[in-house]
């Protein structure tokens, strides 16, 4: 039963989305007659918006409680599994459980393998180039001017 519940709400929820998103596109379609009105466009769309996505949402809950309570299962049925995830199995997916297990090197030794572990634990630092000299700053070549002035005219 619970299984024909979540079955239920899936294709609820998809047809329902899909019928939402292209609600949305009218609406923003024709959101900018609003401004003609001194209505804020942007504020009319996120408040039109929200009262379609609880009506979806509502729909949604009363369309797949009904469909629950006028479902019949007869006696076959319920002892029928709806979904068996053992018939979903791709053929290629079960040749990449041998693929996942990492290869065994007998050539290393232990210390090694603990050696890449803690650099790969090791946080990367990033390389710092020196301190970037300011625009109104005195000049580090000397000359007394601005980096603006000197220096930094080149640039």
């Amino acid at each position: 039963m619970e299984k024909i519940a979540q079955i239920l709400l899936l294709e609820k929820i998809d047809t329902k989305w899909k019928d939402h998103l292209y609600a949305m596109d009218h609406l923003r379609s024709g959101i900018g007659l609003r401004g003609y009105a001194q209505i804020d466009p942007r504020i009319e769309y996120k408040r039109e918006a929200l009262g379609m996505f609880e009506s979806m949402n509502l729909s949604i809950r009363d369309e797949v409680t009904d469909l629950i309570f006028k479902l019949q299962l007869s006696k076959e049925a319920e002892r029928k599994e709806v979904w068996h995830p053992d018939q979903y199995v791709h053929q290629e997916v079960s040749g990449l459980k041998a693929m996942q297990e990492p290869p065994v090197l007998p050539d290393v030794p232990q210390d090694a393998s603990a050696d890449t572990e803690e650099q790969v634990a090791r946080k990367i630092e990033p390389l710092k180039v020196g301190i970037k000299t300011g625009r109104n700053q005195p000049c580090p070549c000397g000359s007394g001017k601005k980096f603006k002035q000197c220096c930094g005219r080149a640039m």
